[in-house]
């Protein structure tokens, strides 16, 4: 999930909570305590870090992309987020060449996809995610 519209980049909770669900973003990923590293879009990233008591870049990361980047992109690019399960179906085959099961949740299939681009392998069958070859 890295074109112009949709650069993924990670951010570290170091809040003081056992768990965080971010509720500013409107990523719907939920940090599991500090240290806790999870993937969002650059946008969502530019919002979380306006709370650095909660949010931080991941060491490493980087700055966070450009938003002049996303400029000129295909204005038919939507991120994942906003995507059907359809949408999402046809981008799983089409950059990944998998087939997503349509009985998941956007969000399972959204999570699928990042775990695909990030580990580039496919959970193992003992995985509660349906992949249909």
């Amino acid at each position: 999930m890295n074109d112009a519209k949709e650069v993924l980049v990670p951010v570290v909770y170091v809040g003081k909570k056992p768990q965080a669900f971010d509720n500013m973003a409107r990523t719907g990923k939920v940090w599991k305590g500090a240290g806790d590293v999870q993937y969002v879009r650059a946008d969502q990233a530019r919002i979380l870090m306006r709370f650095p008591d909660q949010w931080a870049m991941a060491e490493g990361s980087g700055a966070i992309p450009d938003a002049a980047a996303d400029v000129g992109a295909d204005p038919s690019q939507k991120p994942a987020e906003h995507m059907t399960k359809d949408e999402l179906i046809a981008l799983a085959r089409a950059r990944y060449g998998k087939k997503l099961d349509r009985r998941l949740s956007v969000r399972t299939m959204i999570d699928q996809m990042q775990d695909w681009e990030e580990n580039g392998a496919i959970p193992d069958a003992a995985a509660d995610v349906a992949v249909v070859e």
